[in-house]
C-alpha cells in the first residue's frame, strides 16, 4: 500500500506527497523488521523536506531516523539524530504537537543507558 502511494506521488510530481509517502514506506519497513530500508526511505524524505523547505517533515524525518537508530541500539546516532530533530521544530511555522515528540523518543534509549535520575 505505502509503496503503491510513494509510486502515485513520483508518477503526478507531487512532491510533498513523496516525502509523506516515503515516511510511511520507511515506518512500514521499520516496523516489519527492515531497519536499512526505513533509514534509507527516511534520508530520501530529509533530502526532500530540506529541498522544499518543509521544516515540519523536516523534523519528522530527523525523528524517525532517530528512533529507528535507536531501536537498533545505536543510542549515539539515534540521540544525534533526536537533537537535530528538536530545533527543528522550535522554529515558527512547525507543528506544536510534534515537538514534544523528540523527548519522548529519548525516554526509552535514557532507560536503557540507565541515563537520568532513578535508581542504578
Amino acid at each position: 500500500m505505502q509503496e503503491r502511494q510513494l509510486a502515485l506521488a513520483r508518477e503526478v510530481g507531487d512532491l510533498p506527497a513523496e516525502v509523506i509517502g516515503l515516511g510511511n514506506l520507511g515506518r512500514a519497513h521499520r516496523g516489519l523488521g527492515r531497519p536499512e530500508d526505513a533509514l534509507t526511505c527516511f534520508k530520501e524524505s530529509l533530502e526532500y523536506a530540506r529541498h522544499t523547505g518543509n521544516i515540519h517533515h523536516e523534523g519528522f524525518a530527523l525523528y524517525e531516523m532517530g528512533i529507528t537508530y535507536m531501536e537498533q541500539g545505536r543510542f549515539p546516532e539515534g540521540r544525534a539524530h533526536m537533537d537535530q530533530a528538536l530545533p527543528v521544530w522550535k522554529r515558527p511555522g512547525t507543528y506544536e504537537s510534534w515537538r514534544g515528540h523528540t523527548w519522548s523518543g529519548l525516554f526509552p534509549a535514557c532507560m536503557t543507558l540507565q541515563i537520568g535520575p532513578g535508581p542504578r
